[in-house]
């Protein structure tokens, strides 16, 4: 075996290899410089942070679509970025199943469980999370969604992506939440996180997107990380 065959036999786990490396390994950084004082952050440390893990998947994505594809499969992913072929019933799903689920799993744990759960809308995150998308979902949907949808079922494609993005997220979202939850923040990291991820690669399937190409599901997936 070359040396280089062996993220083309494995292109996914090559894929979230280096998303973890990148993303974990920023964070990582940033926190042995402050101590690992998972409170007292400044701005400029949670800029870090979150500048890690929008390179992760987006770099990792254009890595690896430029090892396997060449300049064709970056001309073709970047094309993709702005095709709008999901129907406008796709969109408003994509942003109300988010609210309605995280709705649902925290209000019962704000109202029997701790306040700490209340759940709040603030523009600022809104902001954050449209940008966040933009950049994440080149690896998660434009990368890693048409290669499993390739070799599995649907359910089990959304599942298999789920616990990948999932876990991507447990760094920074202890780092966030443990503090003020303790351990009922598995709570609220595992349920909503899970099921979400499952979506984009159900909406490519409904639509018609061939999985070995295309990019309707991106631009439905960016409004439903917004609304997460």
């Amino acid at each position: 075996m070359t040396p280089g065959s062996w993220p083309q036999r494995h292109p996914l786990v090559a894929y979230l290899g280096l998303t973890y490396v990148i993303s974990w390994g920023g964070i990582a950084l940033v926190l042995g410089a402050t101590g690992f004082d998972l409170v007292n952050l400044r701005p400029l440390d949670t800029g870090l942070i979150f500048v890690s893990m929008l390179l992760g998947p987006s770099v990792s994505g254009l890595a690896m679509t430029a090892r396997l594809e060449g300049l064709p499969g970056l001309r073709r992913l970047w094309s993709s970025l702005a095709r709008w072929q999901v129907g406008a019933r796709w969109y408003a799903l994509a942003l109300l199943i988010m609210p309605v689920l995280f709705l649902a799993v925290l209000c019962p744990l704000a109202a029997f469980l701790d306040p700490a759960f209340t759940p709040r809308f603030q523009w600022p995150l809104f902001a954050i999370g449209l940008v966040a998308g933009s950049f994440e979902e080149v690896g998660w949907t434009g990368f890693a969604t048409p290669r499993l949808l390739a070799g599995q079922r649907l359910f089990m494609a959304g599942l298999s992506l789920g616990l990948g993005w999932a876990l991507w997220h447990a760094l920074v979202d202890f780092r966030q939440n443990f503090n003020a939850m303790g351990f009922a923040w598995l709570l609220e990291f595992a349920v909503p996180r899970h099921v979400f991820r499952a979506r984009p690669g159900l909406a490519d399937r409904l639509c018609g997107r061939p999985v070995a190409g295309g990019g309707r599901g991106q631009l439905a997936a960016r409004p439903s990380q917004t609304a997460a």
